[in-house]
């Protein structure tokens, strides 16, 4: 885990793909969409307990 880590913070991970698009037509949306639309991802009812 420590390695990996080490990787992530050196930027080796840091590669722009396509194949999201590749295999979908469309570009992948992001978190901050996500967030700010987050009624529309939400699956089933929400209770409190959760």
């Amino acid at each position: 885990m420590v390695t990996f880590g080490t990787t992530v913070r050196a930027g080796y991970l840091d590669v722009p793909v396509s194949d999201f698009l590749k295999l979908t037509g469309r570009k992948p949306l992001t978190v901050r969409y996500m967030f700010q639309h987050q009624a529309d991802f939400q699956l089933g009812d929400r209770h409190p307990t959760e």
